[in-house]
């Protein structure tokens, strides 16, 4: 299942859609304080992340800076780290990926433009769900 992590849903729709059309399951949730419950909670079943970078920290991330929101998804990939390095994650944001730098570790496989068609993602995660086979 590829966990769909972002704050806005009508940006999301035309995603969850394609991912589905392709075989995918996909799990839509639009905060990290429920993303980060449902991805414990269901870690065996989790073959992806896909995770805006933008929006509001929560509770979750309500002590780590995160620079108002603007690197909500990089704290959250930190996270991750401390669960299961071996789940791999797609940032996605609308600002320029070079600004953020990376967060360098095993589970994050690629930055994305919010721009990308979704058909793009969805052969992306594909090439990933293949690796993950092998």
């Amino acid at each position: 299942m590829i966990f769909f992590i972002d704050d806005e849903p009508s940006y999301i729709e035309p995603f969850r859609d394609a991912f589905v059309l392709s075989g995918f399951e996909v799990e839509v949730i639009n905060n990290v304080d429920s993303a980060w419950g449902l991805i414990r909670k269901n870690k065996e079943d989790v073959d992806a992340i896909i995770l805006d970078i933008m929006m509001p920290p929560g509770r979750l991330l309500a002590d780590y800076d995160t620079k108002e929101g603007l690197r909500t998804g990089l704290r959250f990939i930190e996270l991750m780290k401390t669960l299961d390095e071996a789940i791999p994650v797609v940032c996605l944001t609308n600002a320029d990926c070079k600004k953020f730098g990376r967060v360098e570790h095993a589970n994050c496989s690629f930055y994305e433009k919010k721009d990308i068609n979704p058909w793009q993602l969805v052969d992306k995660m594909s090439d990933i769900k293949r690796r993950k086979k092998l």
